[in-house]
C-alpha cells in the first residue's frame, strides 16, 4: 500500500508539517512554474544530502496498469525524459536547486556550505521564484537571491510533486535518483498558498503533522547563584515540534571560563518569555483547529517592549480575505479583523512601550470584538455588513512573519515586534445543539510556546535590558557581506565585556591583508595588515580595565599606513615603515564578536569569541558613514541583536 507510516487521529485537520525518519515521501497535486510564480519552504535536518522537492510533469498513474505501463514502455520513458521537473536537494552540505523546462540542459543554482551549514538542524526557509526575462531566483534564509537564466520563458506544468523522496516507479520513468531526506519539511507555499499534507496523492514512512525537535532548543542560563545544568535528553519525536532559537548549543559557565572577568555573573532570564526582534521576520508558528473559531475566537498575550512599532500576531484566509491581527503602533496596541465583507479596525489610546509587561486580551466573538489592556483600557469594535464566521488557515503567527510570508491587509507595520512575549492563549467555541437548544461552548487550543510548530530567532528574555546587542561567548556575527578597507577606514563603536579576550571586529582576505580589533588579556588592538606585515596601535586600560563592568568607547582610524586608536578618549598610535604600502585590499566579510571556524584572519591574535555587548557600531569611509544593523546581519550565531541584559554580562 501506499499508505503506511502515518498516525491515525480522531479527525483529519488541515497539516503543514511533514517529517521523515526512514526513507519515503509524499506526493502532493502539481503547480504550473510559470513567470512571476514563487515557491517556499522551510526545513530541517541533520543530514547532508538529501532530496527537498522534485516536481516533475506528467500525470500520477491512475492505476495498476498505468503503473505497469510507464514501467514497462521504453517508448514512455523516452518521452518523459524530456519531461520538465523542479529539483530542490542537498548534496555533501550544498543546496542545489535544478529546473529543466523540457528542452536544453538543465539550469541550476548551488548554494556551498561554505557559505553556511545548512544540516544543522535549525530551521532554514527556501524560495524559489521565476522572473521575467528567463531567469530564476533562489533566496535560502536572509541571504541575498542567487539568479540563473532559463533557456526560455514557456510555461512549465509540474504534475507531480514529491517531497523528501520519490517512489521506485518515479525513479526508473524519470531518470533521477531517490536521495532519501531525513527531517522536517514544513510550510510549502506556491503563490502564498499553503499546501495541505494531510490531502496528499500518495506517501510512505512519513510522519504527516509531527517533526521531531532535531536541534533542541538551549536550556536556558542559571539565575544567579545557580549552577548550570546539563542539557536534559530531548523528548520523543511525536512531543516536539523543530524549534529554531537564536542562541547556540552551548553555553560556558563563568565559572570555568578561563577568560571570565572575576566579576562576571550569567545574565538573570525569564524562563517563560520569549524575545522577538531579532531579526525583521522573527516568529514562532502554531497549527491549530480552525474550524473552533469561526464564531468566537480569544486571544490572551503579555508583551513587553520600548518599540514605537512591530507585528505581535497574525492569522489569514489562504488569499487574506479572512484575518485578524494585533499591532503595536505608535505605542499602542491595535487589533485588525475582517470576516470577508471589511476591515475593522482599532487602538486602545494607552501606551504600552514603556518596557513594563501589558496583558492584551482579544474577545471576538461573530461579529463583535474587544481589544482590552490591563483589563482597564478597552476599544469595542464591530465589523460591516452581516459575514459573522471567521475562515482563516489554522496557522497562527506570533511575534512576526516568515521571510517567505507577507500580506497587504495591514498596512506596512509587518516587522517582528522588538520586545518579549509570554503567556499567550488562545481559544475558540463551537454551537452546540445536542440539547434542543445552541449554546457556545467554550474551547481552549492548548498553545504552549515551549513547543511552536516552528520558531525563527527567537531569543532569551532578560530580566532587566538595556540598549545592545548581546554576545554570548560562543558564535560571531556576519555584518556585511562583502567590504573593502581600501586607503583609509574609521570604525567606532562602543561595548561592555565580561571577558579579558575577545574578537571585536575582524576582516581579513585569504592573503594577508586585513584589520582587526581584539581584546587580548585585557589589552585592546588595533591591527592593520597592508599586505607587508601588521602595524597595531595598543591600549592598556587603567584600574580594573574592561571587567567593570561599564561601556567602554572605542574609535579605530586607518590612515593610508598608519593606525589611530582612542579608547575613552585616550590616544594610541602606530605606522608601517614601508609607507608605499598603504592599501589593505580585501574584498571579504565583516564580523563581529569573532568569526566562522576555518576562516582565516590576518589581523588577529586571538580566536576567543566576545562575550558581553556591543552597540553604536559605524564603518565611515570616504565621508559616509554605514551604521551598522545586528538585527539584519547576514548571519548571527550566539548572538541576540537587540536585547542586552542591564547586569554586567
Amino acid at each position: 500500500s501506499d499508505y503506511n507510516g502515518v498516525t491515525k487521529g480522531c479527525e483529519v485537520e488541515n497539516l503543514y508539517t511533514v517529517s521523515f525518519s526512514k526513507p519515503g515521501y509524499v506526493e502532493l497535486s502539481g503547480f504550473s512554474l510559470n513567470v512571476d510564480t514563487e515557491i517556499s519552504l522551510s526545513f530541517g535536518t541533520l543530514k547532508d544530502t538529501g532530496t527537498i522537492l522534485l516536481a516533475v510533469g506528467g500525470a500520477s498513474p491512475g492505476s495498476l496498469q498505468a503503473r505497469r505501463a510507464n514501467l514497462l514502455s521504453p517508448q514512455r520513458r523516452r518521452r518523459q525524459s524530456g519531461e520538465p521537473y523542479l529539483s530542490v536537494m542537498l548534496n555533501k552540505g550544498s543546496l542545489e536547486v535544478l529546473i529543466f523546462t523540457g528542452s536544453h540542459n538543465p539550469r541550476r543554482v548551488i548554494r556551498r556550505p561554505e557559505q553556511g551549514v545548512l544540516n544543522d538542524g535549525r530551521e532554514h526557509s527556501l524560495r524559489i521564484e521565476r522572473l521575467p526575462g528567463r531567469f530564476f531566483a533562489v533566496q535560502v534564509d536572509e541571504e541575498p537571491k542567487r539568479e540563473a537564466a532559463l533557456p526560455n520563458d514557456q510555461p512549465m506544468s509540474l504534475q507531480r510533486v514529491f517531497l523528501g523522496g520519490i517512489p521506485a516507479e518515479v525513479e526508473r520513468t524519470s531518470n533521477r535518483a531517490n536521495i532519501p531526506f531525513q527531517g522536517c519539511i514544513w510550510n510549502l507555499m506556491v503563490n502564498a498558498v499553503l499546501s495541505d499534507f494531510s490531502q496528499p496523492v500518495s506517501f510512505e514512512n512519513a510522519e504527516i503533522g509531527q517533526c521531531p525537535n532535531l536541534a533542541p532548543p538551549p536550556p536556558p542560563l542559571p539565575l544567579p547563584g545557580e549552577e548550570e545544568q546539563k542539557p536534559a535528553t530531548p523528548p520523543p519525536a511525536e512531543a516536539t515540534p523543530l524549534s529554531a532559537v537564536a542562541p547556540p548549543t552551548a553555553r560556558p559557565d563563568p565559572a570555568t571560563d578561563l577568560d571570565s572577568c572575576a566579576s562576571a555573573e550569567a545574565p538573570a532570564v525569564l524562563e517563560q518569555a520569549h524575545q522577538f526582534g531579532l531579526t525583521r521576520n522573527s516568529h514562532m508558528s502554531f497549527a491549530f483547529d480552525d474550524t473552533k473559531v469561526r464564531e468566537k475566537v480569544v486571544l490572551e498575550l503579555e508583551l513587553r517592549t520600548k518599540e514605537q512599532s512591530g507585528l505581535v500576531l497574525y492569522m489569514a484566509r489562504i488569499n487574506h480575505a479572512d484575518f485578524v491581527s494585533i499591532q503595536v503602533k505608535d505605542g499602542q496596541v491595535c487589533l485588525g479583523y475582517d470576516l470577508g465583507h471589511g476591515n475593522t479596525s482599532g487602538c486602545v489610546p494607552f501606551s504600552i512601550n514603556d518596557g513594563s509587561w501589558h496583558k492584551i486580551r482579544v474577545n471576538r466573538h461573530k461579529q463583535r470584538a474587544l481589544l482590552s489592556v490591563d483589563g482597564n483600557y478597552t476599544k469595542h469594535m464591530t465589523s460591516p455588513k452581516k459575514a459573522d464566521l471567521l475562515d482563516v488557515v489554522g496557522l497562527v503567527y506570533v511575534g512576526g512573519l516568515p521571510l517567505n510570508y507577507t500580506t497587504k491587509r495591514i498596512g506596512p507595520i509587518l516587522h517582528s515586534i522588538n520586545g518579549c512575549l509570554r503567556n499567550l492563549r488562545m481559544g475558540g467555541g463551537l454551537t452546540s445543539v445536542a440539547t434542543g437548544r445552541s449554546k457556545l461552548i467554550d474551547m481552549d487550543l492548548k498553545l504552549d510556546m515551549a513547543t511552536p510548530t516552528s520558531s525563527h530567532m527567537v531569543g532569551r528574555c532578560f530580566v532587566a535590558t538595556e540598549t545592545g546587542t548581546y554576545f554570548d561567548g560562543t558564535g560571531y556575527l556576519q555584518a556585511v557581506a562583502s567590504y573593502r578597507v581600501g586607503l583609509d577606514v574609521s570604525i567606532t563603536l562602543e561595548f561592555r565585556t565580561s571577558r579579558t579576550s575577545g574578537v571585536l571586529l575582524a576582516v581579513s582576505n585569504k592573503a594577508s591583508d586585513g584589520l582587526g580589533l581584539e581584546i587580548v588579556q585585557g589589552k585592546l588592538l588595533f591591527h592593520v595588515d597592508n599586505g607587508v606585515g601588521r602595524i597595531t596601535a595598543l591600549h592598556v586600560p587603567e584600574g580594573k580595565g574592561f571587567c567593570d563592568g561599564r561601556w567602554h568607547t572605542l574609535t579605530a582610524n586607518k590612515i593610508r599606513h598608519r593606525v589611530e586608536l582612542i579608547v575613552d578618549g585616550k590616544r594610541s598610535q602606530a605606522q608601517s615603515p614601508n609607507p608605499r604600502s598603504n592599501t589593505c585590499d580585501t574584498n571579504d566579510p565583516v564580523y563581529v564578536g569573532g568569526h566562522p571556524a576555518g576562516v582565516r584572519q590576518a589581523a588577529l591574535s586571538t580566536n576567543t569569541p566576545f562575550k558581553g555587548c556591543m552597540k553604536n557600531l559605524k564603518i565611515t569611509k570616504a565621508s559616509k558613514t554605514m551604521d551598522v544593523h545586528f538585527n539584519k546581519a547576514v548571519k548571527i550565531k550566539g548572538v541576540q541583536p537587540l536585547s542586552c541584559p542591564a547586569v554586567a554580562a
